[in-house]
C-alpha cells in the first residue's frame, strides 16, 4: 500500500470519485464511473494517480479488502 499526500482541490474531486464508486456498486451501472474514465489526482509532489474505472477491476479490488481511500489519500493540512 502507498500513501498519497493531496491538497483540497483533489481531496475534493476524489471524494467525487468515491462516491461515484459507491454509486456503481450498489446499483452496478458503470455510467457512474464515466465522468472519471482519462482522470485521477494529482499529489502534492506532482505525481498523477489514475482513478481505477474498470468495472472488474473495481469488483476484484473490493473482493480483497483493499483499504478505502480515506485511508490511502490525506491532506497534508
Amino acid at each position: 500500500m502507498i500513501r498519497v499526500l493531496v491538497d483540497d482541490e483533489n481531496a475534493v474531486r476524489l471524494g467525487a470519485y468515491m462516491a461515484a464508486v459507491g454509486k456503481f456498486w450498489s446499483t452496478n451501472q458503470a455510467r457512474h464511473l464515466a465522468p472519471f474514465v482519462g482522470s485521477g489526482v494529482t499529489d502534492v509532489r506532482g505525481k498523477v494517480h489514475p482513478f481505477e474505472t474498470d468495472p472488474e477491476e473495481l469488483y476484484a479490488l473490493r473482493a480483497k479488502g483493499r483499504p478505502v481511500f480515506h485511508q490511502i489519500y490525506r491532506n497534508p493540512n
